[in-house]
C-alpha cells in the first residue's frame, strides 16, 4: 500500500519528468504490483482492496488528464489501456465485495468500504454500460450502506449530476476529497 502511495503523491507531483513520462512509469508498476496480488491470491483481501483502491485513484487522476490532452499524439492508446485497467480494477473490487460479510463490510475496514463506493460510484458519472454494473451492486447493498451513512454525499452528487440540479452539484462537489473532485471534474 505504501508502495502505490509513493507512486500516487511523490511520483505524480514530481516536476522532473513529463506527465507522459511519469504515466508510462506507474502504469508499469502498478500493472507488476496487480499481478503480483493475483499471484499472491491477495486481490481478494483487504490488503488487496486497498491497493485497488489506489489504482483505481490513479487511473482516474489519468482519465481526467488525459481528457485535457486528448490531442497530444503521445496518448493515442493510453486513454483507452487506461480505461481497461480501471474496469478491470473496479471489477476486481466488485467481486470481492460481494463475497464479504456485513460485519467485514462495515466492521473495522468501514473506511476503505467508504473510499472503494464513492470510487466505484464517481467513476462512472458518464459511462452507462459501466453504471449498471456498479449500481446493481451498490443497490444490492443499499440499506447496508445507508445504516452506515457511506453513500450521502457520492449519491447526492451522482443524482444531482443526472438530474441536471447543477446547484446542489456544486454544493456537494466541495465536500469530496480533492482526489475525488479530480474524477468527475
Amino acid at each position: 500500500a505504501k508502495y502505490v502511495s509513493y507512486f500516487l503523491t511523490t511520483v505524480m507531483c514530481s516536476q522532473e519528468f513529463s506527465f507522459f513520462d511519469k504515466y508510462n512509469f506507474i502504469f508499469d508498476r502498478l500493472r507488476s504490483v496487480r499481478q503480483e496480488l493475483t499471484i499472491q491470491r491477495l486481490s481478494h483481501s483487504l490488503f488487496g482492496l486497498k491497493i485497488l483502491i489506489g489504482c483505481c485513484n490513479f487511473y482516474l487522476v489519468s482519465r481526467r488528464i488525459f481528457v485535457d490532452t486528448k490531442d497530444d499524439e503521445n496518448f493515442i492508446d493510453l486513454p483507452k489501456f487506461n480505461e481497461q485497467h480501471l474496469h478491470e480494477c473496479i471489477g476486481t473490487i466488485i467481486d470481492f465485495m460481494k463475497e464479504l460479510s456485513e460485519e467485514e463490510l462495515f466492521g473495522t475496514e468501514i473506511s476503505t468500504t467508504r473510499e472503494a463506493i464513492a470510487i466505484l460510484l464517481l467513476s462512472s458519472f458518464d459511462q452507462l454500460r459501466a453504471s449498471n454494473i456498479i449500481l446493481n451492486f451498490i443497490f444490492s447493498i443499499l440499506s447496508h450502506l445507508k445504516t452506515h451513512n457511506i453513500l450521502v454525499n457520492p449519491m447526492i452528487l451522482f443524482k444531482s449530476y443526472h438530474m441536471n440540479n447543477w446547484t446542489r452539484f456544486s454544493r456537494v462537489f466541495h465536500r469530496h476529497s480533492r482526489i475525488q473532485q479530480i474524477t468527475f471534474k
